[in-house]
This record gives structure tokens, C-alpha cells and sequence, in this order.
């Protein structure tokens, strides 16, 4: 995990467009519901507990803790759903938000390979 720690950054900029552009298409009303969409690592009690088990490595999480932003993405019965997060996946997320991701491991696995050749250069010296 230690390893990963460096590139982790990448990763989180990789996720910026996404939470950019969902909160360029949320409908504000209060306001309350934008200022709840974040990025990050760690879920609320309430997501934990919804969340799956299969624990991985690394998780990025991009959305809202706000149970009314399910209510405003998906709609209901009485409400028509207004999505901000789905098209700023299918915008950013997927394959681009993989070869930004990838662009930024590129580059942390390169300075890490430079990094060990002079420590091992400095061993036999």
C-alpha cells in the first residue's frame, strides 16, 4: 500500500473532470446538494454500510453524500431524475479517466525505476 501512496495524487486528478463537470450539471435549489458532492477516499456511515465488501487496494470515491442526490440522479415517482453524475462519467470517466491514471503511474514507475538504478549504482560504489 506504502507504494501506491505517490501516485494516489494522479489519481485524484484524474477524477477532477468527473467531479468538475457533475457539479457544472447539478440543478440547484438550496445549494445544499452541490455543496455535498466531493472526491475522496472515505465514505459516510450510511455509504459504508451500502457500500460492497470486496475491499480493493485503492478506491476513489466521486458523488454526493447527500441521500437526495440518489433522488436527483435516478428520480422517483413523483420527482423526474435530473443526472449530473452519469454524464460526467460517460464524458470523463472510463477510458479517459484510465489513460490519465495510467499517464500518472507511467510516470511515478519511471522516476521509481530511476530512483532504485542510482541506489543500486551507489551499492557497488
Amino acid at each position: 500500500m506504502r507504494d501506491l501512496i505517490p501516485a494516489f495524487g494522479g489519481w485524484m486528478q484524474s477524477l477532477l473532470p468527473i467531479l468538475r463537470e457533475f457539479q457544472a450539471n447539478t440543478t440547484v435549489l438550496t445549494g445544499n446538494l452541490l455543496e455535498s458532492e466531493t472526491m475522496g477516499t472515505r465514505l459516510n456511515r450510511r455509504q459504508r454500510r451500502l457500500h460492497s465488501s470486496d475491499k480493493m487496494p485503492v478506491e476513489i470515491f466521486v458523488g454526493t453524500n447527500d441521500p437526495a442526490g440518489i433522488q436527483e440522479e435516478f428520480g422517483n415517482r413523483r420527482q423526474a431524475a435530473r443526472p449530473a453524475l452519469r454524464p460526467a462519467w460517460d464524458r470523463f470517466g472510463g477510458a479517459t479517466a484510465l489513460r490519465t491514471i495510467a499517464a500518472s503511474l507511467r510516470g511515478e514507475i519511471e522516476r521509481q525505476a530511476r530512483l532504485e538504478a542510482r541506489a543500486i549504482k551507489r551499492r557497488k560504489n
